[in-house]
């Protein structure tokens, strides 16, 4: 996601890392968390990776932490060589299984709070995978120094004939061999302790994403943190209601699916909604497609820090969604159909 300004809210601080009495390992969840919840307060708090925390737990029987939704299921191992996965059970439980960066040198996961667990990377950084209750992971990473190192990759293992794309606007589609979305990874961003912008891009090189975060370049306040978001679900859920002028379809989309609207991902959008639309799908294409389009121009015009759900009214003139992305239609032609009205 592109970060253009991070202004820190109410006098939020510099976290203080611990009080007397408090042990070693306890300091560093309380100073974990600390730093993952400034990002809630910036004006950009869509990226903040303590939003929509799934009640996900680390268990050492199982030796990871998993969490199930109707379309996917997310896993973090508790050892960091074996990464974490994300799988799309639409899609016959097609995984993409990620190696962490740094895993080699790194020390089992704890847990941090619910949902968040953290690998020490033992190089001035830390891996902190966050799992979401709509099924996607945000791979948080926390740079502690300036020492620290400027290149994160992360192994992408996915089927066979599937490739990484890099998009116009940063961020990373994964495609199958049919061209259709496994999962994405939304647009990079990185933040240092006071809430400036730290100069950050993903690099594909075959199944390799690299974040590289270039906070050696100016005077940055530690720790920084940056993270790819990878998840699957666009759509939390939608519901038709019946009105006298015709129908109007509504869509919340889940948190990750605000920032996946590059360029690419239209007919994944549209065709997860009329997925999760079931027997209601013939509207998507109704009247000339009016509802489409209104759906899309919702997509690629949405300001994720407003929240909200896109209202999809059938008696609208249909317009290809580029041309009432502006600010007099605002995704609503505003001239009824008399094809349908």
């Amino acid at each position: 996601m592109v970060i253009t300004s991070f202004v820190l809210a109410n006098g939020v601080i510099a976290p203080s890392y611990g009080h007397v009495g408090q042990q070693p390992q306890e300091n560093n969840k309380q100073n974990t968390m600390t730093e993952l919840e400034k990002i809630q307060h910036t004006d950009f708090s869509s990226a903040a990776p303590l939003q929509d925390v799934a009640p996900a737990q680390l268990s050492d029987e199982n030796q990871k932490m998993e969490h199930d939704t109707p379309r996917s299921t997310v896993s973090v191992q508790k050892n960091p060589k074996d990464g974490v996965s994300v799988s799309n059970k639409k899609l016959g439980g097609t995984s993409v299984h990620v190696g962490l960066p740094y895993a080699d040198g790194a020390s089992e996961a704890s847990s941090v709070s619910q949902g968040v667990v953290s690998y020490d990377n033992k190089n001035g950084s830390s891996t902190i995978p966050v799992t979401k209750n709509d099924g996607s992971l945000q791979m948080v990473t926390k740079i502690d120094n300036r020492d620290a190192p400027t290149e994160y990759k992360y192994v992408m293992g996915v089927p066979q004939g599937a490739k990484l794309v890099h998009q116009e606007d940063g961020s990373v589609l994964i495609l199958d061999n049919n061209g259709k979305i496994i999962s994405a990874v939304s647009k990079p961003w990185a933040v240092d302790a006071q809430g400036t912008p730290v100069e950050t891009a993903y690099v594909v090189q075959g199944n390799e994403l690299i974040q590289v975060i270039s906070h050696t370049s100016q005077d940055y306040k530690y720790p920084i943190v940056a993270d790819p978001w990878m998840g699957i679900d666009l759509i939390d859920k939608v519901w038709v209601e019946d009105k006298p002028e015709g129908y109007v379809v509504n869509v919340d989309p889940t948190p990750w699916g605000r920032m996946v609207t590059g360029p690419g991902t239209e007919d994944a959008h549209v065709d997860e909604l009329k997925s999760k639309l079931g027997d209601d799908a013939w509207r998507v294409d109704d009247h000339d497609g009016t509802i489409r389009e209104q759906y899309l121009c919702h997509v690629k015009g949405n300001i994720p820090a407003e929240l909200g759900t896109y209202n999809l009214e059938s008696w609208w003139e249909s317009k290809p969604w580029a041309d009432q992305l502006n600010l007099n239609d605002q995704c609503n032609v505003g001239a009824k159909s008399e094809k349908y009205y």
